[in-house]
């Protein structure tokens, strides 16, 4: 059942954006007239909306966990939705009332409308699932991490810390492949070098009394440059 329930909010998301677009393409004028016009084309919009949203799989997916694939499907289902739409009002009335820069306004309203209701359904789980503030206690100091990696796999790390951690775990910043990315931000936490300057960074952090506890490595140890294994490998046997 809740996937129908799903799938009636879209065909209504659909169906609003479809008549906002018609007071768009009329200057905002409200019209009973004009919408009882394009109502043939409205409602093959929405006939033709439940099969292909049925089809990619909109329905069933879990709007508080959306992802930029499932805003990607979205860019393919609507112009799937708009042309079959206008393909079917052809042959029916010859798109009689319909203007032409309708369509192209619709799915662009359509696409953002759509995206909306699932950014905000995020947003909203985010908010209620976030987990109530607990101070770490004296004798346990959160503990101070440097990543090394800019990368999905960090991106995660980040995201269990800020789910799972945030008062007991602190990144101090991220060391990025390049040079380019240095002072760029990823998920609020900076970058902060390169891991080839492992050395001079975690003295600099503790000039600013920073004292990192663990590092971190979100990429294999292959794929780091010669002189970034051996930074690392100095920095694991002289310290703790």
């Amino acid at each position: 059942m809740r996937r129908y329930t799903l799938l009636l909010v879209d065909l209504l998301v659909i169906a609003a954006a479809t008549v906002f677009a018609l007071i768009l393409r009329d200057n905002l004028e409200v019209s009973v007239d004009r919408i009882v016009q394009i109502g043939p084309y409205l409602l093959l919009t929405i006939v033709v909306s439940a099969p292909v949203l049925f089809a990619t799989g909109l329905n069933r997916a879990m709007w508080r966990y959306s992802s930029l694939g499932d805003y990607l499907l979205i860019g393919t289902a609507v112009p799937a939705i708009v042309l079959i739409a206008l393909a079917l009002g052809f042959v029916l009335n010859r798109l009689e009332g319909v203007a032409r820069a309708l369509p192209i306004m619709q799915g662009l309203l359509m696409v953002c409308a759509l995206s909306a209701v699932r950014v905000a359904a995020r947003l909203r789980h985010a908010a209620r699932g976030r987990p109530h503030s607990v101070a770490p206690s004296l004798s346990n100091p959160p503990e101070t991490l440097l990543v090394v990696g800019l990368n999905a796999i960090a991106e995660l790390f980040l995201r269990s810390v800020e789910e799972f951690a945030p008062d007991h775990v602190k990144v101090a910043g991220l060391l990025g492949p390049a040079e380019r990315h240095r002072g760029r931000l990823l998920r609020r936490y900076p970058v902060v070098g390169v891991p080839e300057e492992l050395d001079r960074v975690l003295s600099e952090l503790e000039v600013h009394g920073v004292s990192v506890d663990r590092i971190v490595i979100t990429t294999t140890f292959g794929q780091l440059s010669s002189t970034a294994q051996d930074a690392l490998l100095h920095v694991e046997k002289t310290s703790s």
